[in-house]
């Protein structure tokens, strides 16, 4: 099997180059049997590189049973397949061809043996393949168009396509079975489902939305802050029930709650915790509760918490667990002797507390770690170390 992949020529001012990506997809061509070469076409615009014809009559004399030509990109013009006399033409389409009418233009569905509609799983894909098969229909072959997802692991479209190509190259094929629902597999074989597909869009056409609705109802409040009855049921009510809600989160309700209602910045400016708009100024409280709202309620900007004391969710310090009555710190409590590790580091004359007042802590650090503690009985540490 040989490949021979042309890919077009880009010109940078004086640099012509070609970006020949094709090798880096192909995953199973590193076989004994298998030759794959790039070709650029040279020079910009041009369809083909001059050097494929040499290249297959080259790649013939060989004697390779098959050899694959990819060309560039094709339209309605600008490639002519003539000179290589190929025994089998096929080719490869995927939905992005515009309307109908411009397969009307395409020479290539006049040529071609196969036509091959890749990329299924794509939104359209179906239409697509109405149309081209339609015309197809018109053409007398409606049979050698082909869809599949290429990029699927053992795809049925793909079998299917390698079984018509084995037939008219005389290959002898298995017989395969009836086409299946190729659409219906290929969506639901996608990471994203349609549905779900557009979903960012739609969110931030939601939120676009409720911007807008939002800018309405406050242009109506200003325009006549008296008249709620103008207003959207849900804003009116926000506005008749705003007096009693700023009234509970006022300073006056913060401090009886046990909450300092001012804060002190570091630059010792005292400020409100809480700064609710007046209530005498309806736009501007129904601006806020529309578009900041209170804390824990919609649209959640200023947090999903409510307003709640500061000392809310501390967590309480628990007192340290008494050592258990065997254990070597309460052993040296109870019997200190003068040649213990725990009398030295008690022992009067250093500043150190005596084995009978010593505290747990300090007589199990004593006892765990004689040579720490008769660096602190030299005076290698300062008198709190054992306190630590």
């Amino acid at each position: 099997l040989a490949i021979l992949s042309n890919d077009p020529t880009i010109s940078k001012g004086a640099q012509a180059s070609a970006f020949l990506a094709d090798r880096v997809r192909m995953n199973h061509i590193y076989h004994p049997r298998v030759l794959m070469r790039s070709v650029a076409t040279r020079t910009p615009y041009a369809p083909l590189s001059p050097a494929l014809p040499d290249l297959v009559r080259v790649l013939k004399a060989a004697g390779y049973d098959l050899i694959l030509v990819e060309t560039p990109g094709t339209g309605q013009t600008g490639i002519d397949l003539s000179p290589f006399a190929a025994d089998l033409l096929v080719y490869v389409k995927t939905k992005e061809f515009g309307s109908g009418v411009q397969l009307e233009k395409d020479q290539f569905l006049l040529d071609a043996d196969l036509v091959v509609l890749n990329k299924l799983d794509l939104e359209g894909a179906e239409a697509a393949f109405e149309q081209v098969s339609d015309l197809l229909k018109r053409y007398g072959k409606a049979e050698a168009l082909h869809p599949l997802v290429a990029k699927v692991s053992r795809d049925r479209g793909l079998d299917h396509l390698f079984a018509a190509i084995g037939r008219r190259l005389g290959w002898p094929v298995e017989k395969d079975g009836p086409r299946p629902d190729l659409f219906s597999n290929a969506k639901r074989a996608c990471l994203v489902p349609h549905p779900r597909r557009s979903y960012l869009a739609e969110i931030s056409a939601k939120v676009q939305g409720y911007d807008r609705w939002v800018e309405g109802q406050l242009d109506r409040v200003r325009r006549n802050p008296e008249d709620l009855s103008r207003l959207d049921p849900y804003c009116a009510e926000l506005l008749e029930e705003w007096p009693q809600r700023w009234h509970q989160l006022s300073l006056q309700a913060a401090k009886k709650s046990g909450v300092d209602p001012w804060l002190v910045t570091p630059n010792g400016l005292r400020l409100p915790r809480v700064a609710l708009p007046d209530p005498a100024d309806r736009s501007e409280s129904l601006r806020f509760l529309l578009e900041e709202g209170l804390p824990g309620t919609f649209p959640y900007a200023t947090g999903i918490y409510p307003y709640r004391p500061s000392t809310a969710g501390e967590t309480t310090r628990q007192p340290p667990a008494k050592p258990p009555v065997n254990s070597p710190a309460c052993a040296a409590r109870r019997k200190p002797t003068r040649g213990s590790t725990c009398w030295r580091a008690g022992s009067p004359g250093h500043g150190y507390p005596s084995p009978s007042t010593a505290s747990p802590c300090t007589a199990r650090t004593a006892t765990t770690m004689p040579e720490a503690s008769a660096r602190s009985a030299r005076g290698a540490f300062p008198s709190t170390a054992t306190k630590t």
